[in-house]
């Protein structure tokens, strides 16, 4: 998968990382709640590894 979202951030600089890459291939409505989970899943599951 980093191989995608390096190829991607060739294309694509932002500083918004999924949410660009997501919302300028499926739709800004998709990129919008691919930020927000990931964002959501960073908070909530990385804590208790």
């Amino acid at each position: 998968m980093s191989v995608n979202i390096g190829t991607l951030a060739r294309h694509l600089p932002s500083a918004s990382g999924y949410f660009t890459y997501v919302s300028e291939s499926i739709g800004f409505r998709i990129g919008w709640l691919t930020g927000w989970v990931f964002d959501l899943a960073y908070l909530l599951i990385v804590p208790f590894q």
